[in-house]
């Protein structure tokens, strides 16, 4: 979708908004925030100190309306706390202040339509002293940094009612040698009871990880898609309820022109599961069909597509189609014992499977991650996480991660992995330290190896050492960052500065 067709497209949706019946204070609340945000951080800042026990954090993007919810939760929580405690856990106090801080600016509480016009504008300038790979926290959605100059401006155009609620985020991306508008997201939402219906393009994350993940990521653009999800993880009825908190999601989208199968779609399932409040699982499930060139499916070959059946596995088989599975799991650690150097620890992990081979349905390709998150280690205020992910297990299966016999585009949207952004065949160690020094300044370091191609005749590898510092001045947030990469073919430098606001 052209910029243009999406201003066109937000322009109705916008008019669909303002004659939607508004009758309570709901407002922008159903509004989704950007998969990047700060907001999440400081959300796993909360669930790693026991403070946030009914999220379902391994699924975003998260609507401003649930992060209330949470920031409500925890503040309850916190009161309850005895001063010692309160005192000892000084980032959990600055993660409540700050989500309640950005959900004051967002949520005006009026009674009638909410229309923000300009939300949370930023600026970016980075350059690179090279072409280099850029680490997946600073380009987002599909961007890409050239070598020499890069300047990102956007800002948010929000509105909603109690029954709908709408957004664009356009951005404007100038480098040597280009410039033009991107629509970061664009999309409207309808909830009733319970249920949220969107349609439009917006990033999505699946998992618990933080460096990539194995099926969801914003590591391509976002898609034009519609979503059917629910607003708050719920509990089933009867003896489901052993379950914990369920959240489904489901979505279709259509993929891009220029690949094999031109306007293929995708079809996505996954469930969360909070069976314990410091335990939750999910399932994650993708399935590319269709495309021009190739006919649709019947009722009983959804089922047989559905159930892996092996008439529908063959690379022959007209119904055959690219799939892939994950589970991820997290469990958070509070700790009790004195000696252990740490206030909590968090373990996730996420295993994939690509479609499969054989009588006995043996995925064809195979992939893990495996990362740990300590809050507070051996400093109050000190974090430590490390990341492990590997699509290449083994010399047969591991080049077909992302690959398929049929769509030979891939799991790919406009050239980009749809899941982690190292790609198949490739490993990853990811490694990053953050220092809260005071409320209003914190720090970081990290360190990113990558070696692709593993199983080719010409493997590369590339590392990446970077550190940035982020100061806030009341509503403006200020990010400095600089790094160094090297591999294979050479190394570069890349400095940059990031200005935002939650106005």
């Amino acid at each position: 979708m052209t910029f243009k067709k999406n201003i066109i497209f937000a322009s109705l949706a916008l008019l669909i908004v303002l004659l939607a019946p508004m009758t309570c204070a709901a407002g922008m609340g159903a509004i989704n925030i950007p998969v990047g945000s700060p907001i999440y951080a400081h959300l796993e800042t909360l669930e790693s100190y026991g403070l946030i026990r009914t999220a379902l954090l391994s699924t975003k993007p998260f609507t401003y309306k649930e992060v209330s919810r949470l920031a409500t939760e925890a503040r309850s929580r916190w009161a309850r706390l005895d001063e010692t405690e309160r005192t000892r856990l000084k980032s959990a106090s600055v993660a409540i202040s700050k989500l309640e801080r950005e959900l004051e600016n967002l949520l005006p509480r009026i009674e009638s339509l909410s229309v923000k016009p300009v939300a949370n504008p930023y600026v970016k300038y980075f350059y690179l002293s090279k072409d280099i790979p850029v680490p997946p926290g600073i380009a987002r959605g599909g961007d890409s940094l050239r070598e020499g100059s890069n300047a990102r401006a956007g800002l948010g155009l929000m509105a909603g009612s109690d029954y709908l609620s709408f957004n664009l985020s356009p951005e404007y991306r100038l480098s040597e040698d280009s410039s033009d508008f991107e629509a970061r997201s664009a999309y409207i939402i309808g909830s009733l009871s319970g249920i949220e219906a969107e349609a439009g393009k917006d990033p999505m994350w699946w998992g618990s990880s933080f460096h990539g993940s194995l099926i969801m990521s914003d590591n391509a653009e976002p898609f034009e898609s519609v979503k059917i999800t629910s607003s708050r993880p719920f509990l089933l009825p009867w003896v489901f309820k052993r379950l914990g908190l369920v959240k489904p999601t489901v979505f279709l989208a259509r993929l891009e022109e220029d690949r094999d199968y031109p306007r293929a779609s995708l079809l996505g399932m996954r469930l969360d599961l909070r069976p314990a409040p410091v335990f939750q699982i999910g399932f994650s499930r993708v399935f590319m069909f269709g495309g021009e060139g190739r006919r649709g499916l019947s009722l009983s070959e959804w089922g047989e597509i559905f159930f892996v059946s092996d008439s529908a596995d063959h690379s022959d088989s007209p119904i055959n189609g690219n799939q892939l599975a994950s589970i991820d799991a997290s469990i958070v650690y509070l700790n009790k014992i004195k000696y252990l150097p740490f206030a909590s620890m968090k373990l996730y992990t996420e295993w994939g499977f690509e479609d499969s081979s054989g009588d006995t349905k043996t995925p064809s390709g195979q992939a893990s991650l495996l990362g740990v998150f300590f809050k507070d280690m051996a400093y109050d205020g000190l974090d430590l996480r490390v990341e492990w992910a590997d699509t290449a297990h083994n010399e047969r299966y591991g080049p077909l991660w992302y690959e398929h016999g049929v769509y030979f585009t891939g799991y790919r949207y406009n050239g980009r992995e749809i899941g982690h952004h190292m790609g198949g065949d490739a490993r990853d160690l990811f490694a990053r330290a953050e220092y809260l020094f005071s409320e209003s300044t914190s720090g970081g370091l990290e360190f990113d190896y990558e070696r692709s191609g593993v199983h080719g005749e010409s493997p590369e590898t590339s590392r990446w050492i970077g550190a940035d510092v982020t100061r806030s001045f009341g509503d403006v947030s200020v990010k400095g960052i600089v790094g160094v990469t090297n591999g294979d073919e050479g190394g570069g430098a890349l400095i940059g500065i990031e200005v935002s606001s939650i106005f």
